[in-house]
């Protein structure tokens, strides 16, 4: 059997419902974000290639540190019903990431290491530079997203002025089974 790994997601309450009697929970993207489709469609890419079972589903949104704490605003909007499901799946059914870098992902930035590797990558892009010199730059951002994947590279390079510290990591995954469910902690959102 396959190593297990912990994970928290936090749904709405009327998805947990249908989640408790189909048994199988599966995201269909339609509660998205429409300005971080790019991102989204890039995070499938890789789970297409880092994970050996992916079918091509939308990834349902984990935490594999920390636990949500209920206290804080921020999982849903204010008011609203929701669950925190904890649950135990096989590591290769996840793809995590750190938080804190996917942020560049979902701005379509360069997702620099240094401040000095930031600094230089600006410079390449300044005014002056040909169409392929842009497209050169294009590949070397899009590549550098990668590096959200390697967690000890970021936890390597956390705790500077540059890039603080690595306090989240973040799980994609395609399903959940009912089976898998270990907690389930009704709130309402602050």
């Amino acid at each position: 059997m396959s190593d297990m790994i912990r994970l928290w997601t936090i749904q709405p309450l009327v998805f947990f419902e249908t989640f408790e009697k189909s048994g199988v929970m599966r995201a269909d993207g339609r509660r998205a974000d429409r300005d971080f489709k790019a991102a989204y469609q890039f995070m499938m890419r890789q789970m297409n290639l880092r994970l050996k079972r992916y079918a091509g589903r939308f990834p349902i949104w984990a935490w594999q540190m920390p636990k949500p704490d209920l206290r804080k605003s921020c999982h849903a909007e204010t008011g609203t019903q929701q669950v925190r499901i904890e649950c135990v799946v096989p590591r290769d059914r996840v793809l995590l990431s750190e938080f804190s870098s996917w942020h560049s992902v979902l701005s379509n930035n360069f997702l620099a290491l240094t401040e000095g590797e930031w600094d230089s990558y600006i410079r390449r892009k300044g005014v002056g530079v040909t169409s392929q010199e842009h497209n050169k730059l294009e590949l070397e951002k899009v590549r550098s997203w990668n590096r959200v994947f390697d967690i000890p590279l970021i936890r390597e390079h956390s705790g500077t002025d540059w890039s603080g510290e690595l306090t989240h990591v973040q799980a994609c995954l395609e399903e959940i089974y009912w089976e898998e469910v270990t907690n389930v902690t009704h709130f309402v959102s602050r």
